[in-house]
Protein backbone atom coordinates (compact mmCIF):
# COMPACT_ATOMS: atom_id res chain seq x y z
CA UNK A 1 0.00 0.00 0.00
CA UNK A 2 1.13 3.48 -1.02
CA UNK A 3 1.74 5.73 1.35
CA UNK A 4 1.44 8.94 -0.79
CA UNK A 5 1.01 9.50 -4.46
CA UNK A 6 4.17 9.51 -6.87
CA UNK A 7 3.09 10.35 -9.89
CA UNK A 8 5.74 9.55 -12.58
CA UNK A 9 5.90 11.71 -15.69
CA UNK A 10 7.18 9.83 -18.91
CA UNK A 11 8.50 11.89 -22.31
CA UNK A 12 10.40 11.39 -25.01
CA UNK A 13 12.78 14.09 -26.00
CA UNK A 14 12.30 13.61 -29.44
CA UNK A 15 8.31 14.60 -29.04
CA UNK A 16 6.47 17.66 -29.42
CA UNK A 17 9.12 19.63 -31.95
CA UNK A 18 11.64 19.14 -28.89
CA UNK A 19 9.66 20.59 -26.18
CA UNK A 20 8.75 17.61 -24.48
CA UNK A 21 11.05 18.14 -21.59
CA UNK A 22 10.26 21.96 -21.17
CA UNK A 23 6.06 20.09 -20.84
CA UNK A 24 7.12 17.84 -18.29
CA UNK A 25 9.05 20.66 -16.05
CA UNK A 26 5.46 22.43 -16.36
CA UNK A 27 3.49 19.39 -15.59
CA UNK A 28 5.87 18.33 -12.86
CA UNK A 29 5.59 22.16 -11.09
CA UNK A 30 1.24 21.96 -11.43
CA UNK A 31 1.01 18.86 -9.67
CA UNK A 32 3.79 19.16 -6.91
CA UNK A 33 1.89 22.31 -6.25
CA UNK A 34 -0.88 20.11 -5.94
CA UNK A 35 0.33 18.23 -3.41
CA UNK A 36 1.66 15.25 -5.79
CA UNK A 37 5.26 14.01 -5.70
CA UNK A 38 6.33 13.34 -9.05
CA UNK A 39 9.30 11.67 -10.80
CA UNK A 40 10.71 12.82 -14.24
CA UNK A 41 10.68 9.57 -16.05
CA UNK A 42 13.04 9.28 -19.98
CA UNK A 43 15.85 7.51 -21.02
CA UNK A 44 18.24 7.83 -24.72
CA UNK A 45 16.65 5.02 -26.48
CA UNK A 46 13.09 3.25 -26.36
CA UNK A 47 14.32 -0.16 -24.93
CA UNK A 48 15.53 1.97 -21.51
CA UNK A 49 12.72 3.78 -21.54
CA UNK A 50 10.53 0.66 -21.02
CA UNK A 51 12.53 -0.67 -18.31
CA UNK A 52 12.83 2.43 -16.21
CA UNK A 53 9.22 2.19 -16.69
CA UNK A 54 8.64 -1.26 -15.42
CA UNK A 55 11.61 -0.50 -12.43
CA UNK A 56 9.38 2.60 -11.42
CA UNK A 57 5.84 0.57 -11.69
CA UNK A 58 5.78 -0.83 -8.26
CA UNK A 59 6.26 2.77 -6.71
CA UNK A 60 3.73 4.94 -9.16
CA UNK A 61 0.29 5.72 -8.27
CA UNK A 62 -0.45 7.42 -11.87
CA UNK A 63 1.58 7.77 -14.80
CA UNK A 64 1.60 10.87 -16.89
CA UNK A 65 2.59 10.42 -20.87
CA UNK A 66 3.72 13.40 -22.94
CA UNK A 67 4.02 12.46 -26.67
CA UNK A 68 2.03 11.06 -29.61
CA UNK A 69 0.65 7.27 -29.96
CA UNK A 70 3.93 5.79 -30.19
CA UNK A 71 5.45 7.48 -27.03
CA UNK A 72 2.08 6.30 -25.48
CA UNK A 73 2.48 2.59 -26.84
CA UNK A 74 5.45 2.17 -25.13
CA UNK A 75 4.46 2.63 -21.46
CA UNK A 76 1.36 1.11 -22.04
CA UNK A 77 3.73 -2.05 -23.17
CA UNK A 78 6.30 -0.93 -19.83
CA UNK A 79 3.16 -1.97 -18.15
CA UNK A 80 1.73 -4.77 -19.45
CA UNK A 81 5.44 -6.33 -19.43
CA UNK A 82 5.52 -5.39 -15.63
CA UNK A 83 2.16 -6.71 -15.10
CA UNK A 84 1.29 -3.68 -13.11
CA UNK A 85 -1.44 -1.08 -13.97
CA UNK A 86 -2.21 3.04 -12.55
CA UNK A 87 -4.02 5.53 -14.47
CA UNK A 88 -2.54 6.56 -17.29
CA UNK A 89 -3.03 10.77 -17.77
CA UNK A 90 -1.73 11.81 -21.72
CA UNK A 91 -0.55 15.25 -22.70
CA UNK A 92 -0.65 15.27 -26.10
CA UNK A 93 2.58 16.33 -27.98
CA UNK A 94 3.78 13.86 -30.84
CA UNK A 95 3.00 13.73 -34.61
CA UNK A 96 0.34 11.34 -34.09
CA UNK A 97 -1.84 11.60 -31.95
CA UNK A 98 -5.33 9.16 -32.78
CA UNK A 99 -5.52 8.34 -29.31
CA UNK A 100 -6.30 11.75 -27.43
CA UNK A 101 -8.55 12.47 -30.80
CA UNK A 102 -10.59 9.58 -29.88
CA UNK A 103 -10.58 10.73 -26.17
CA UNK A 104 -11.02 14.49 -26.73
CA UNK A 105 -8.52 14.68 -24.43
CA UNK A 106 -6.66 19.06 -24.05
CA UNK A 107 -3.62 19.45 -25.52
CA UNK A 108 -2.54 22.50 -23.57
CA UNK A 109 -0.85 21.58 -20.11
CA UNK A 110 -2.44 23.19 -17.61
CA UNK A 111 -5.95 22.42 -19.25
CA UNK A 112 -4.91 18.27 -19.33
CA UNK A 113 -3.62 18.78 -15.58
CA UNK A 114 -6.63 19.96 -14.30
CA UNK A 115 -7.93 17.08 -15.85
CA UNK A 116 -5.81 14.84 -14.09
CA UNK A 117 -5.77 16.55 -10.86
CA UNK A 118 -10.33 15.33 -11.01
CA UNK A 119 -8.88 11.57 -10.70
CA UNK A 120 -11.87 10.50 -12.39
CA UNK A 121 -10.80 7.34 -14.91
CA UNK A 122 -12.47 5.89 -17.49
CA UNK A 123 -11.43 2.32 -19.37
CA UNK A 124 -10.13 1.47 -22.56
CA UNK A 125 -9.05 -1.71 -24.60
CA UNK A 126 -5.44 -2.70 -26.07
CA UNK A 127 -4.48 -5.44 -28.86
CA UNK A 128 -1.65 -7.34 -27.74
CA UNK A 129 0.79 -8.47 -30.24
CA UNK A 130 2.61 -11.83 -29.99
CA UNK A 131 1.85 -11.01 -26.13
CA UNK A 132 4.37 -8.46 -25.41
CA UNK A 133 3.85 -5.60 -28.05
CA UNK A 134 0.59 -3.86 -27.51
CA UNK A 135 -1.25 -1.80 -30.20
CA UNK A 136 -3.47 1.48 -28.56
CA UNK A 137 -4.23 3.21 -31.77
CA UNK A 138 -3.55 1.57 -34.88
CA UNK A 139 -1.64 -1.19 -37.39
CA UNK A 140 -1.12 -1.02 -40.56
CA UNK A 141 0.93 -2.53 -43.71
CA UNK A 142 1.06 -2.92 -47.18
CA UNK A 143 2.84 -1.30 -50.42
CA UNK A 144 0.47 1.80 -49.80
CA UNK A 145 1.26 1.91 -45.71
CA UNK A 146 3.82 4.61 -46.09
CA UNK A 147 1.95 6.97 -48.86
CA UNK A 148 2.53 9.89 -47.20
CA UNK A 149 6.02 9.60 -46.98
CA UNK A 150 5.93 9.75 -50.84
CA UNK A 151 4.29 13.50 -50.39
CA UNK A 152 6.60 15.88 -49.95
CA UNK A 153 5.52 18.61 -47.57
CA UNK A 154 5.67 21.41 -49.93
CA UNK A 155 3.66 19.83 -52.52
CA UNK A 156 0.73 19.03 -49.92
CA UNK A 157 0.87 22.50 -48.92
CA UNK A 158 0.66 23.92 -52.40
CA UNK A 159 -1.86 21.03 -54.20
CA UNK A 160 -3.83 20.08 -50.80
CA UNK A 161 -4.89 16.59 -50.51
CA UNK A 162 -4.81 15.76 -54.66
CA UNK A 163 -1.57 15.33 -54.54
CA UNK A 164 -1.85 11.99 -52.44
CA UNK A 165 -3.97 10.33 -55.46
CA UNK A 166 -0.97 10.33 -58.01
CA UNK A 167 1.49 9.00 -55.37
CA UNK A 168 -1.02 6.44 -54.84
CA UNK A 169 -1.72 5.67 -58.24
CA UNK A 170 2.22 5.61 -59.09
CA UNK A 171 2.31 3.02 -56.57
CA UNK A 172 -0.19 1.22 -58.01
CA UNK A 173 1.85 0.49 -61.33
CA UNK A 174 5.21 0.05 -59.63
CA UNK A 175 4.50 -1.55 -55.82
CA UNK A 176 2.89 -5.31 -55.56
CA UNK A 177 0.48 -6.54 -53.48
CA UNK A 178 1.27 -9.12 -51.05
CA UNK A 179 -0.40 -12.32 -50.66
CA UNK A 180 -1.80 -12.21 -46.86
CA UNK A 181 -3.14 -15.24 -44.51
CA UNK A 182 -5.90 -13.58 -42.30
CA UNK A 183 -6.91 -15.64 -39.57
CA UNK A 184 -9.65 -13.93 -37.61
CA UNK A 185 -11.25 -15.72 -34.29
CA UNK A 186 -13.01 -19.09 -35.23
CA UNK A 187 -13.46 -18.38 -38.88
CA UNK A 188 -11.50 -20.30 -41.47
CA UNK A 189 -8.22 -19.06 -43.11
CA UNK A 190 -8.56 -16.91 -46.14
CA UNK A 191 -6.31 -15.89 -48.19
CA UNK A 192 -6.47 -12.22 -49.87
CA UNK A 193 -4.37 -10.07 -52.47
CA UNK A 194 -3.53 -6.72 -50.13
CA UNK A 195 -2.38 -3.19 -51.22
CA UNK A 196 -3.33 -2.04 -47.62
CA UNK A 197 -4.46 -2.94 -44.21
CA UNK A 198 -5.85 -0.82 -41.48
CA UNK A 199 -6.50 -2.36 -38.14
CA UNK A 200 -7.69 0.13 -35.60
CA UNK A 201 -8.68 -0.14 -31.62
CA UNK A 202 -11.82 2.07 -32.40
CA UNK A 203 -13.96 3.44 -34.64
CA UNK A 204 -12.53 6.81 -35.31
CA UNK A 205 -9.31 7.42 -36.78
CA UNK A 206 -8.01 10.67 -36.51
CA UNK A 207 -11.34 11.89 -35.16
CA UNK A 208 -13.35 11.00 -38.06
CA UNK A 209 -16.63 8.17 -38.14
CA UNK A 210 -14.32 4.84 -39.42
CA UNK A 211 -17.51 2.64 -38.53
CA UNK A 212 -20.57 2.73 -36.86
CA UNK A 213 -20.63 -0.74 -35.36
CA UNK A 214 -19.34 -2.64 -32.79
CA UNK A 215 -18.05 -1.35 -29.97
CA UNK A 216 -15.49 -3.53 -27.56
CA UNK A 217 -13.66 -5.28 -30.74
CA UNK A 218 -11.56 -4.44 -33.51
CA UNK A 219 -11.63 -2.87 -36.81
CA UNK A 220 -9.67 -4.82 -39.62
CA UNK A 221 -10.25 -2.87 -43.28
CA UNK A 222 -8.20 -4.81 -46.22
CA UNK A 223 -7.94 -2.53 -49.45
CA UNK A 224 -7.54 -5.90 -52.25
CA UNK A 225 -8.24 -6.56 -55.87
CA UNK A 226 -7.25 -3.16 -56.70
CA UNK A 227 -7.45 -3.14 -61.01
CA UNK A 228 -8.62 0.09 -63.21
CA UNK A 229 -12.67 -0.74 -62.67
CA UNK A 230 -11.92 0.40 -58.87
CA UNK A 231 -10.17 3.19 -59.51
CA UNK A 232 -12.53 5.84 -58.12
CA UNK A 233 -12.82 3.51 -54.96
CA UNK A 234 -9.20 3.68 -54.45
CA UNK A 235 -9.14 7.51 -55.23
CA UNK A 236 -11.40 7.88 -52.38
CA UNK A 237 -9.23 6.37 -50.27
CA UNK A 238 -6.31 8.28 -51.39
CA UNK A 239 -7.75 11.33 -50.35
CA UNK A 240 -9.85 9.92 -47.63
CA UNK A 241 -7.78 7.70 -45.61
CA UNK A 242 -11.65 6.31 -45.06
CA UNK A 243 -11.64 2.42 -46.11
CA UNK A 244 -15.33 1.87 -45.79
CA UNK A 245 -18.37 1.98 -48.14
CA UNK A 246 -16.42 -0.05 -50.98
CA UNK A 247 -16.40 -3.55 -52.94
CA UNK A 248 -12.63 -3.04 -52.97
CA UNK A 249 -12.87 -3.47 -49.15
CA UNK A 250 -12.75 -6.34 -47.01
CA UNK A 251 -14.40 -5.66 -43.44
CA UNK A 252 -14.05 -7.63 -40.54
CA UNK A 253 -14.54 -7.15 -36.81
CA UNK A 254 -11.84 -9.68 -34.95
CA UNK A 255 -11.08 -10.09 -31.42
CA UNK A 256 -8.44 -12.60 -31.70
CA UNK A 257 -6.33 -12.23 -35.19
CA UNK A 258 -3.28 -14.37 -37.11
CA UNK A 259 -2.20 -12.70 -40.05
CA UNK A 260 0.66 -14.48 -42.24
CA UNK A 261 2.57 -14.07 -45.21
CA UNK A 262 1.54 -16.47 -47.59
CA UNK A 263 4.46 -16.83 -49.53
CA UNK A 264 6.95 -16.14 -46.95
CA UNK A 265 7.59 -12.55 -48.34
CA UNK A 266 9.35 -9.90 -45.86
CA UNK A 267 5.85 -7.00 -44.96
CA UNK A 268 6.39 -4.88 -41.69
CA UNK A 269 3.76 -3.71 -39.95
CA UNK A 270 3.38 0.09 -38.43
CA UNK A 271 2.24 0.34 -35.23
CA UNK A 272 0.78 3.65 -33.72
CA UNK A 273 2.55 5.55 -36.02
CA UNK A 274 6.02 4.09 -35.68
CA UNK A 275 8.11 1.07 -37.37
CA UNK A 276 6.66 -2.06 -36.22
CA UNK A 277 7.34 -6.07 -36.00
CA UNK A 278 7.47 -7.92 -38.99
CA UNK A 279 4.53 -10.89 -39.97
CA UNK A 280 3.91 -13.27 -38.78
CA UNK A 281 2.00 -12.24 -35.80
CA UNK A 282 -1.03 -12.85 -33.14
CA UNK A 283 -2.98 -9.85 -31.91
CA UNK A 284 -5.00 -10.96 -29.24
CA UNK A 285 -7.88 -8.13 -27.90
CA UNK A 286 -8.27 -6.95 -24.12
CA UNK A 287 -10.96 -4.79 -23.18
CA UNK A 288 -11.08 -2.56 -20.89
CA UNK A 289 -7.87 -3.70 -19.88
CA UNK A 290 -5.98 0.11 -18.90
CA UNK A 291 -7.26 3.23 -17.16
CA UNK A 292 -7.05 6.74 -18.71
CA UNK A 293 -7.60 10.15 -16.59
CA UNK A 294 -10.95 11.22 -18.42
Amino acid sequence: MKNSDLYGIFFNLKAGNSQAHQIADQVRDNLNANGINTKLLTASTPTRAEKLIMTMMPDLTGLIVIGGDGTLNLAVKAMLKSKLKCPIGLIPAGTVNNFATKWQLPTDVNSAVTNILKKQVQPFSVGVINGEQVLISSLTFGNLADLSNEVRQQDKQRFGKIVYVGAALNRIGKHKSYLIDYQIDDEPAITLKTWFALLTMYSTVGGLKYSASAHNQMHLSILNNIHLKQVTSFMYFALTGRLNNSKAITYKQPTHLKLKSHDNTTVTTRIDGDPGVKLPIIIEYLPNYFEIFK
